[in-house]
Protein backbone atom coordinates (compact mmCIF):
# COMPACT_ATOMS: atom_id res chain seq x y z
CA UNK A 1 0.00 0.00 0.00
CA UNK A 2 2.77 2.26 0.40
CA UNK A 3 4.21 1.64 -2.85
CA UNK A 4 0.91 2.44 -4.23
CA UNK A 5 0.60 5.93 -2.34
CA UNK A 6 4.35 6.49 -3.46
CA UNK A 7 3.53 5.93 -7.69
CA UNK A 8 0.09 7.67 -6.80
CA UNK A 9 1.76 10.48 -5.09
CA UNK A 10 4.99 10.73 -8.03
CA UNK A 11 2.32 10.56 -11.17
CA UNK A 12 0.24 13.63 -9.86
CA UNK A 13 -2.89 14.83 -7.28
CA UNK A 14 -5.31 12.20 -6.91
CA UNK A 15 -8.71 12.52 -7.04
CA UNK A 16 -10.94 13.55 -3.81
CA UNK A 17 -13.33 10.46 -3.13
CA UNK A 18 -16.25 12.25 -3.46
CA UNK A 19 -14.56 13.01 -7.63
CA UNK A 20 -13.78 9.13 -8.08
CA UNK A 21 -17.41 7.70 -6.25
CA UNK A 22 -19.20 9.90 -8.71
CA UNK A 23 -16.73 8.49 -11.56
CA UNK A 24 -17.09 4.72 -10.32
CA UNK A 25 -20.89 5.14 -10.85
CA UNK A 26 -21.19 6.37 -13.78
CA UNK A 27 -18.71 4.25 -15.17
CA UNK A 28 -20.82 1.40 -13.74
CA UNK A 29 -23.92 2.60 -15.10
CA UNK A 30 -23.39 0.92 -18.79
CA UNK A 31 -21.18 -1.85 -17.18
CA UNK A 32 -21.82 -5.47 -17.33
CA UNK A 33 -22.21 -6.49 -13.74
CA UNK A 34 -21.63 -10.37 -14.61
CA UNK A 35 -18.11 -9.66 -16.06
CA UNK A 36 -17.10 -6.20 -15.25
CA UNK A 37 -14.16 -6.81 -12.13
CA UNK A 38 -13.04 -3.71 -9.88
CA UNK A 39 -9.48 -3.96 -11.95
CA UNK A 40 -11.41 -2.58 -15.04
CA UNK A 41 -13.25 0.32 -13.19
CA UNK A 42 -9.76 0.96 -11.87
CA UNK A 43 -7.96 1.26 -14.99
CA UNK A 44 -10.67 3.48 -16.30
CA UNK A 45 -10.24 5.82 -13.80
CA UNK A 46 -6.88 5.84 -13.96
CA UNK A 47 -7.37 6.86 -17.93
CA UNK A 48 -9.93 9.34 -16.92
CA UNK A 49 -7.90 11.11 -13.79
CA UNK A 50 -4.62 10.47 -15.73
CA UNK A 51 -2.95 9.21 -12.86
CA UNK A 52 -2.45 5.57 -10.79
CA UNK A 53 -5.16 5.25 -8.12
CA UNK A 54 -4.04 1.51 -6.33
CA UNK A 55 -4.01 3.64 -3.22
CA UNK A 56 -7.84 4.28 -3.70
CA UNK A 57 -8.67 0.81 -4.37
CA UNK A 58 -10.63 0.18 -1.22
CA UNK A 59 -12.40 3.40 -2.07
CA UNK A 60 -13.20 1.96 -5.53
CA UNK A 61 -13.93 -1.32 -4.36
CA UNK A 62 -16.30 -0.21 -1.91
CA UNK A 63 -18.18 2.03 -4.81
CA UNK A 64 -18.74 -0.93 -6.32
CA UNK A 65 -20.13 -3.10 -3.90
CA UNK A 66 -22.68 -0.59 -2.52
CA UNK A 67 -23.66 0.22 -5.83
CA UNK A 68 -24.39 -3.57 -7.36
CA UNK A 69 -26.54 -4.28 -3.37
CA UNK A 70 -28.42 -0.84 -4.53
CA UNK A 71 -28.78 -2.33 -8.18
CA UNK A 72 -29.62 -5.32 -7.16
CA UNK A 73 -32.54 -4.32 -5.10
CA UNK A 74 -33.78 -2.42 -7.93
CA UNK A 75 -33.47 -4.92 -10.35
CA UNK A 76 -35.62 -7.94 -8.69
CA UNK A 77 -38.46 -5.33 -8.34
CA UNK A 78 -37.78 -4.32 -12.11
CA UNK A 79 -37.58 -8.24 -12.83
CA UNK A 80 -41.35 -9.07 -10.79
CA UNK A 81 -42.57 -6.20 -13.02
CA UNK A 82 -40.87 -7.48 -16.38
CA UNK A 83 -42.91 -10.00 -18.76
CA UNK A 84 -41.20 -12.83 -19.68
CA UNK A 85 -42.41 -13.38 -23.18
CA UNK A 86 -40.25 -12.36 -25.99
CA UNK A 87 -40.43 -8.16 -26.97
CA UNK A 88 -41.07 -6.77 -30.32
CA UNK A 89 -38.09 -5.15 -31.68
CA UNK A 90 -37.84 -1.72 -32.23
CA UNK A 91 -38.46 -0.87 -28.90
CA UNK A 92 -34.84 -0.27 -27.45
CA UNK A 93 -33.12 -2.95 -25.37
CA UNK A 94 -32.01 -3.31 -22.06
CA UNK A 95 -30.97 0.13 -20.26
CA UNK A 96 -31.89 2.02 -23.34
CA UNK A 97 -35.89 0.64 -23.35
CA UNK A 98 -37.76 3.31 -22.75
CA UNK A 99 -40.08 2.78 -19.15
CA UNK A 100 -43.11 3.86 -18.25
CA UNK A 101 -42.81 7.22 -15.84
CA UNK A 102 -45.20 7.90 -12.79
CA UNK A 103 -46.67 10.91 -13.15
CA UNK A 104 -45.30 12.65 -10.02
CA UNK A 105 -41.60 11.87 -11.51
CA UNK A 106 -42.86 12.70 -15.29
CA UNK A 107 -43.85 16.60 -13.73
CA UNK A 108 -40.73 16.92 -12.20
CA UNK A 109 -38.50 15.56 -15.34
CA UNK A 110 -40.82 17.74 -17.51
CA UNK A 111 -41.28 14.81 -19.60
CA UNK A 112 -44.72 15.42 -21.84
CA UNK A 113 -44.30 11.57 -22.97
CA UNK A 114 -44.22 9.86 -19.81
CA UNK A 115 -41.44 7.98 -20.86
CA UNK A 116 -38.15 7.65 -20.75
CA UNK A 117 -35.09 5.37 -20.68
CA UNK A 118 -33.55 4.05 -17.20
CA UNK A 119 -30.19 5.58 -17.88
CA UNK A 120 -31.71 9.42 -19.03
CA UNK A 121 -33.79 8.95 -16.17
CA UNK A 122 -30.81 9.39 -13.60
CA UNK A 123 -28.60 11.40 -15.72
CA UNK A 124 -31.80 13.66 -15.11
CA UNK A 125 -32.73 13.23 -11.58
CA UNK A 126 -28.76 14.18 -10.73
CA UNK A 127 -28.75 17.06 -12.83
CA UNK A 128 -31.89 17.89 -10.86
CA UNK A 129 -29.44 17.13 -7.79
CA UNK A 130 -27.15 19.21 -8.75
CA UNK A 131 -28.93 22.13 -10.05
CA UNK A 132 -30.58 22.44 -7.09
CA UNK A 133 -27.15 21.74 -5.04
CA UNK A 134 -29.40 19.28 -2.45
CA UNK A 135 -25.82 16.90 -1.77
CA UNK A 136 -24.86 17.27 2.19
CA UNK A 137 -21.57 19.76 2.20
CA UNK A 138 -20.43 17.41 4.91
CA UNK A 139 -20.89 14.25 3.35
CA UNK A 140 -21.41 14.26 -0.78
CA UNK A 141 -23.03 11.14 -0.75
CA UNK A 142 -26.01 12.16 1.21
CA UNK A 143 -28.95 13.78 -0.50
CA UNK A 144 -30.63 16.28 1.69
CA UNK A 145 -34.13 16.03 -0.46
CA UNK A 146 -36.38 19.39 -1.47
CA UNK A 147 -40.08 19.26 -1.31
CA UNK A 148 -40.62 17.82 -4.79
CA UNK A 149 -38.07 14.44 -4.12
CA UNK A 150 -39.60 14.28 -0.38
CA UNK A 151 -43.21 14.37 -2.06
CA UNK A 152 -42.09 11.89 -4.62
CA UNK A 153 -39.20 9.29 -3.07
CA UNK A 154 -41.36 9.53 0.51
CA UNK A 155 -38.49 10.39 2.70
CA UNK A 156 -36.54 13.51 3.75
CA UNK A 157 -32.89 12.11 2.72
CA UNK A 158 -31.57 9.47 0.71
CA UNK A 159 -28.05 8.47 -0.35
CA UNK A 160 -26.59 8.27 -3.89
CA UNK A 161 -26.08 4.41 -3.55
CA UNK A 162 -30.02 4.13 -2.73
CA UNK A 163 -31.49 6.53 -5.69
CA UNK A 164 -32.31 3.07 -8.02
CA UNK A 165 -34.34 1.81 -5.15
CA UNK A 166 -36.32 5.00 -4.96
CA UNK A 167 -36.77 5.42 -8.22
CA UNK A 168 -37.84 1.80 -9.19
CA UNK A 169 -41.19 2.76 -7.28
CA UNK A 170 -41.49 5.20 -10.19
CA UNK A 171 -40.52 3.12 -13.43
CA UNK A 172 -42.21 0.15 -14.88
CA UNK A 173 -42.07 -1.49 -17.93
CA UNK A 174 -44.76 -0.44 -21.17
CA UNK A 175 -47.01 -3.07 -21.29
CA UNK A 176 -50.64 -3.04 -21.55
CA UNK A 177 -51.07 -6.25 -19.40
CA UNK A 178 -49.32 -5.31 -16.51
CA UNK A 179 -51.09 -3.11 -13.20
CA UNK A 180 -49.17 -1.69 -10.83
CA UNK A 181 -50.05 0.32 -8.23
CA UNK A 182 -48.38 2.92 -5.95
CA UNK A 183 -49.18 3.13 -2.36
CA UNK A 184 -48.73 6.49 -0.93
CA UNK A 185 -47.72 7.50 2.89
CA UNK A 186 -49.56 10.47 4.32
CA UNK A 187 -46.22 11.83 6.09
CA UNK A 188 -42.87 10.94 4.26
CA UNK A 189 -40.76 9.30 6.79
CA UNK A 190 -37.68 10.98 8.42
CA UNK A 191 -35.15 7.88 7.64
CA UNK A 192 -33.92 7.11 3.62
CA UNK A 193 -37.23 4.76 3.68
CA UNK A 194 -39.94 4.33 1.15
CA UNK A 195 -43.09 2.36 0.34
CA UNK A 196 -43.06 -0.39 -2.69
CA UNK A 197 -45.29 -0.30 -4.86
CA UNK A 198 -47.44 -3.52 -5.14
CA UNK A 199 -46.70 -5.05 -8.25
CA UNK A 200 -48.71 -7.63 -10.08
CA UNK A 201 -47.01 -9.15 -13.15
CA UNK A 202 -48.34 -11.52 -15.49
CA UNK A 203 -48.15 -15.40 -14.69
CA UNK A 204 -44.99 -16.57 -16.46
CA UNK A 205 -45.38 -18.22 -19.61
CA UNK A 206 -45.03 -21.87 -19.70
CA UNK A 207 -42.03 -23.59 -21.18
CA UNK A 208 -39.83 -19.90 -20.17
CA UNK A 209 -36.38 -20.27 -18.90
CA UNK A 210 -34.30 -17.87 -16.65
CA UNK A 211 -31.08 -16.38 -18.20
CA UNK A 212 -28.12 -17.55 -16.86
CA UNK A 213 -25.28 -15.26 -16.19
CA UNK A 214 -21.64 -15.52 -18.42
CA UNK A 215 -19.32 -17.77 -17.04
CA UNK A 216 -15.80 -18.38 -17.22
CA UNK A 217 -16.02 -21.01 -19.92
CA UNK A 218 -15.35 -24.15 -17.43
CA UNK A 219 -18.48 -24.19 -16.03
CA UNK A 220 -17.78 -21.28 -13.31
CA UNK A 221 -19.24 -17.80 -13.04
CA UNK A 222 -17.06 -14.84 -13.31
CA UNK A 223 -16.65 -11.09 -12.44
CA UNK A 224 -18.40 -10.50 -10.01
CA UNK A 225 -20.86 -13.07 -9.35
CA UNK A 226 -18.33 -15.63 -8.98
CA UNK A 227 -18.65 -17.45 -5.53
CA UNK A 228 -16.09 -17.76 -2.76
CA UNK A 229 -15.88 -20.55 -0.20
CA UNK A 230 -16.45 -18.15 3.24
CA UNK A 231 -14.31 -18.73 6.32
CA UNK A 232 -15.83 -20.58 9.80
CA UNK A 233 -15.62 -17.28 11.26
CA UNK A 234 -17.39 -14.94 8.98
CA UNK A 235 -20.20 -17.54 8.24
CA UNK A 236 -21.16 -16.48 11.74
CA UNK A 237 -22.08 -13.25 10.25
CA UNK A 238 -22.86 -14.27 6.50
CA UNK A 239 -24.62 -17.40 7.07
CA UNK A 240 -23.79 -19.34 4.13
CA UNK A 241 -20.54 -21.57 3.11
CA UNK A 242 -20.19 -20.07 -0.37
CA UNK A 243 -20.91 -16.68 -2.00
CA UNK A 244 -20.00 -13.94 -4.39
CA UNK A 245 -18.36 -11.38 -3.19
CA UNK A 246 -20.95 -8.93 -3.67
CA UNK A 247 -23.39 -11.03 -1.90
CA UNK A 248 -20.79 -11.28 1.17
CA UNK A 249 -20.97 -7.42 1.35
CA UNK A 250 -24.95 -7.16 0.91
CA UNK A 251 -24.88 -9.33 4.19
CA UNK A 252 -22.41 -7.69 6.01
CA UNK A 253 -24.01 -4.32 5.45
CA UNK A 254 -27.33 -6.36 6.36
CA UNK A 255 -25.37 -7.30 9.90
CA UNK A 256 -24.92 -3.53 10.41
CA UNK A 257 -27.77 -2.07 10.43
CA UNK A 258 -30.09 -4.81 11.84
CA UNK A 259 -26.87 -4.39 14.93
CA UNK A 260 -26.91 -0.72 14.50
CA UNK A 261 -23.25 -0.76 14.72
CA UNK A 262 -23.05 2.34 12.39
CA UNK A 263 -21.21 5.37 14.30
CA UNK A 264 -24.04 8.16 14.86
CA UNK A 265 -21.52 10.87 14.50
CA UNK A 266 -19.96 9.71 11.36
CA UNK A 267 -21.93 6.96 9.40
CA UNK A 268 -18.66 5.47 7.56
CA UNK A 269 -17.37 4.40 10.56
CA UNK A 270 -18.36 0.73 11.66
CA UNK A 271 -17.92 0.19 15.43
CA UNK A 272 -17.93 -3.62 15.54
CA UNK A 273 -20.16 -5.71 18.25
CA UNK A 274 -17.90 -8.82 19.96
CA UNK A 275 -19.28 -10.84 16.87
CA UNK A 276 -17.92 -8.42 14.42
CA UNK A 277 -14.66 -7.87 16.03
CA UNK A 278 -13.64 -11.73 16.98
CA UNK A 279 -14.50 -12.11 13.19
CA UNK A 280 -12.20 -8.87 11.86
CA UNK A 281 -9.86 -8.49 14.73
CA UNK A 282 -10.92 -4.72 14.87
CA UNK A 283 -13.54 -3.24 17.50
CA UNK A 284 -13.86 -0.16 14.12
CA UNK A 285 -12.73 0.34 10.98
CA UNK A 286 -14.05 2.64 8.20
CA UNK A 287 -16.43 1.56 5.51
CA UNK A 288 -13.52 1.53 2.65
CA UNK A 289 -11.55 -1.24 5.02
CA UNK A 290 -13.89 -3.67 4.97
CA UNK A 291 -13.32 -4.91 1.58
CA UNK A 292 -9.72 -5.02 3.16
CA UNK A 293 -10.68 -7.07 6.29
CA UNK A 294 -12.80 -9.13 4.35
CA UNK A 295 -10.37 -10.97 1.80
CA UNK A 296 -8.95 -13.08 4.62
CA UNK A 297 -11.67 -14.72 4.97
CA UNK A 298 -12.56 -15.87 1.31
CA UNK A 299 -10.52 -18.36 -0.63
CA UNK A 300 -11.48 -19.71 -4.23
CA UNK A 301 -14.39 -22.66 -3.74
CA UNK A 302 -12.30 -26.51 -3.82
CA UNK A 303 -9.04 -24.68 -2.82
CA UNK A 304 -6.83 -26.07 -0.62
CA UNK A 305 -5.43 -22.90 0.71
CA UNK A 306 -6.07 -21.79 4.26
CA UNK A 307 -7.68 -18.80 4.86
CA UNK A 308 -5.98 -15.24 5.92
CA UNK A 309 -5.15 -14.24 9.23
CA UNK A 310 -7.47 -11.69 10.35
CA UNK A 311 -5.53 -10.04 13.04
CA UNK A 312 -2.79 -9.58 10.20
CA UNK A 313 -5.33 -7.91 7.72
CA UNK A 314 -6.46 -6.02 10.67
CA UNK A 315 -2.61 -4.69 11.77
CA UNK A 316 -2.18 -3.74 8.42
CA UNK A 317 -5.59 -1.43 7.93
CA UNK A 318 -4.21 0.46 11.49
CA UNK A 319 -0.65 0.62 9.94
CA UNK A 320 -2.17 2.12 6.68
CA UNK A 321 -3.65 4.80 9.20
CA UNK A 322 -0.72 5.29 11.54
CA UNK A 323 1.67 5.73 9.29
CA UNK A 324 2.01 9.47 7.39
CA UNK A 325 5.12 8.90 5.26
CA UNK A 326 5.14 5.50 2.77
CA UNK A 327 7.88 2.96 3.61
CA UNK A 328 9.69 1.11 0.73
CA UNK A 329 9.30 -2.38 0.68
CA UNK A 330 12.79 -4.26 1.60
CA UNK A 331 14.02 -6.75 -1.02
CA UNK A 332 14.59 -10.25 0.17
CA UNK A 333 16.05 -13.09 -1.95
CA UNK A 334 14.09 -16.24 -2.64
CA UNK A 335 16.37 -18.04 0.34
CA UNK A 336 15.81 -15.05 2.64
CA UNK A 337 11.92 -15.85 1.82
CA UNK A 338 11.78 -20.06 2.58
CA UNK A 339 13.28 -19.04 6.40
CA UNK A 340 10.05 -17.04 6.80
CA UNK A 341 12.34 -13.94 7.06
CA UNK A 342 10.88 -12.08 4.15
CA UNK A 343 7.02 -11.74 6.16
CA UNK A 344 8.64 -9.19 8.06
CA UNK A 345 11.98 -8.95 10.59
CA UNK A 346 12.17 -10.10 14.28
CA UNK A 347 12.46 -7.38 16.85
CA UNK A 348 14.57 -7.33 20.48
CA UNK A 349 11.36 -5.85 23.00
CA UNK A 350 11.84 -3.23 25.37
CA UNK A 351 10.88 -4.69 29.49
CA UNK A 352 8.33 -2.92 30.12
CA UNK A 353 6.38 -4.01 26.39
CA UNK A 354 8.02 -7.70 26.99
CA UNK A 355 6.16 -7.70 30.33
CA UNK A 356 3.06 -7.69 28.33
CA UNK A 357 3.18 -10.09 25.86
CA UNK A 358 5.33 -12.64 27.30
CA UNK A 359 8.63 -12.43 25.15
CA UNK A 360 11.91 -10.53 24.50
CA UNK A 361 11.90 -11.15 20.71
CA UNK A 362 8.95 -11.25 18.03
CA UNK A 363 7.92 -10.03 14.58
CA UNK A 364 5.65 -6.76 14.77
CA UNK A 365 2.19 -8.57 13.81
CA UNK A 366 3.05 -11.16 16.73
CA UNK A 367 3.54 -7.77 19.14
CA UNK A 368 -0.34 -6.88 17.83
CA UNK A 369 -1.82 -9.31 18.20
CA UNK A 370 -0.51 -10.05 21.75
CA UNK A 371 -1.21 -6.55 22.55
CA UNK A 372 -4.95 -7.17 21.58
CA UNK A 373 -5.14 -10.24 23.78
CA UNK A 374 -3.60 -8.62 26.73
CA UNK A 375 -5.94 -5.73 26.26
CA UNK A 376 -9.56 -7.77 25.84
CA UNK A 377 -8.31 -10.86 28.58
CA UNK A 378 -8.11 -6.99 31.15
CA UNK A 379 -11.42 -5.54 29.67
CA UNK A 380 -9.12 -2.16 28.99
CA UNK A 381 -11.29 -0.43 25.53
CA UNK A 382 -13.84 2.16 26.52
CA UNK A 383 -17.32 0.58 27.08
CA UNK A 384 -18.44 3.58 25.16
CA UNK A 385 -16.13 4.29 22.75
CA UNK A 386 -14.27 1.06 21.88
CA UNK A 387 -11.95 2.79 19.53
CA UNK A 388 -9.99 4.04 23.18
CA UNK A 389 -7.95 1.85 25.38
CA UNK A 390 -8.03 2.42 28.96
CA UNK A 391 -4.58 1.95 30.45
CA UNK A 392 -3.54 -0.18 33.40
CA UNK A 393 -0.32 0.46 34.71
CA UNK A 394 1.24 -1.91 32.47
CA UNK A 395 0.64 -0.51 29.42
CA UNK A 396 1.17 3.09 30.82
CA UNK A 397 4.83 2.13 31.20
CA UNK A 398 4.83 1.36 27.43
CA UNK A 399 2.38 4.27 25.85
CA UNK A 400 2.96 7.08 28.13
CA UNK A 401 -0.55 7.91 28.98
CA UNK A 402 -3.45 7.11 30.85
CA UNK A 403 -5.69 6.00 27.51
CA UNK A 404 -4.56 5.60 23.90
CA UNK A 405 -6.17 5.68 20.48
CA UNK A 406 -6.27 2.02 18.62
CA UNK A 407 -4.66 4.27 15.65
CA UNK A 408 -1.78 5.75 17.97
CA UNK A 409 -0.78 2.16 19.25
CA UNK A 410 1.17 1.66 15.88
CA UNK A 411 3.27 3.96 16.26
CA UNK A 412 3.53 4.25 20.22
CA UNK A 413 4.83 0.70 20.14
CA UNK A 414 7.62 1.49 17.49
CA UNK A 415 10.06 2.91 20.74
CA UNK A 416 10.10 -0.52 22.29
CA UNK A 417 11.40 -2.23 19.28
CA UNK A 418 14.48 -2.63 18.71
CA UNK A 419 15.50 -4.66 14.92
CA UNK A 420 17.49 -7.18 15.56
Amino acid sequence: MAEAASADAASGPLPTDDALVDFVREALQGADLDTVTSKDIRRKAEAHFDVPLKSKKDVIKATIQEFVEAMDESEEAAQQAAPQEPKPKGRGKGLQKEMLLSEGLANLLGCASGKMARTQVTKSIWAYIKKHDLQDPRDRRRILLDQPLQELFKAKTCTLFSINKHLTKHLWVDDPDLVVTHTVDAEPPEDDAAVAPEVKPRKKAPGAKRKKPPSSGDGRASGLSKPYEISPALQRIVGAEELPRTEVTKKIWVYIREHSLQDENDRRTILWDEVGEEVFGLPSCSMFKIAKLVNVHLRDVGSDTPFGDPQVAAEAVLNESADSKPKKRRKTDKNTRAQGEGRGPTYDLSDALADVVGSTQMKRTEVTKQLWVYIREHSLQNPEDRREILCDDALQSIFGKASVSMFEMAKLIGAHLTKI
